[in-house]
Order: structure tokens, then sequence, then C-alpha cells
């Protein structure tokens, strides 16, 4: 993989731009253990000598996968479909009741069903 370049997952299908990654043969900075302290003429207080500040962590490509997604979603759309699909269903059911005899008319296998549940109007040949 280059940095730089939009890469996709085989398994999931994620899309990522990979960064570059460090090499490992790359010399450390060394830190010497011993130093010489510099007093100025004037102060009385000794110049510490700079420390390099820590490297930030190098963050791959596969551990902003494992995080996921940063975006949260909120619930109400989930609930929006669920009711939905409940007003749906309670509208098939009354719409089969309501028409039964449009239903029976035009398939009349129905008339089992209806003649199970009860709901079969009078003058309907019933199923045997």
């Amino acid at each position: 993989m280059r940095p730089g370049r939009k890469v996709r997952c085989a398994q999931c299908g994620g899309h990522w731009v990979p960064l570059a990654e460090i090499a490992d043969d790359e010399p450390e900075i060394a830190v010497a253990a011993n130093v010489d302290v510099d007093v100025d003429a004037g102060s009385d207080q000794a110049a510490a000598p700079e420390e390099p500040e820590p490297a930030a962590p190098v963050i791959t490509a596969m551990d902003r996968l494992a995080a996921g997604p940063t975006v949260r979603r909120g619930r109400t759309p989930l609930h929006v479909a669920w009711i939905a699909t409940l007003l749906l269903i309670v509208a098939g059911i009354g719409a089969g009741y309501l028409c039964r005899q449009d239903v029976i008319r035009h398939w009349p296998p129905s008339l089992r069903l209806y003649g199970l549940l009860g709901l079969a109007k009078e003058g309907t040949p019933t199923a045997r």
C-alpha cells in the first residue's frame, strides 16, 4: 500500500487512506546521560537540557477501522421504521377484514382462512 492512496478492505468493503509508516531502521535520537549545565552569569538557575518531544503514536489504518465510526446516529430513524412497519401491518389486516368479500370473490381459497377465523359473512359458502 502506498501512503495517501485510497484503498478498500477486501473483507468488509470499507475505504480508508493509509498513513506513511515509519521505517524500523531509522536511527533514534540519543540523549546524552551526562550533560554539562551552563550557568548564566546573571542567573542562579541552571539551564536544563532540552528534551525531545515524545513522538506521536503512529495510527495505522487497521487501528482506525477497529475504532469504528466516530459519528453516532440517533435512534429516531429506527423508531420511525418500526412504527411505519407496524402501521403497514395493521393497515393490511384492516383492509383484509373490510374487503373480505372482494378477497373471497377474487381468491376463493381465502374462504377457508376467513371461515377458520369466523369472519365469513352470512350467505357466503363456507369451506369444507
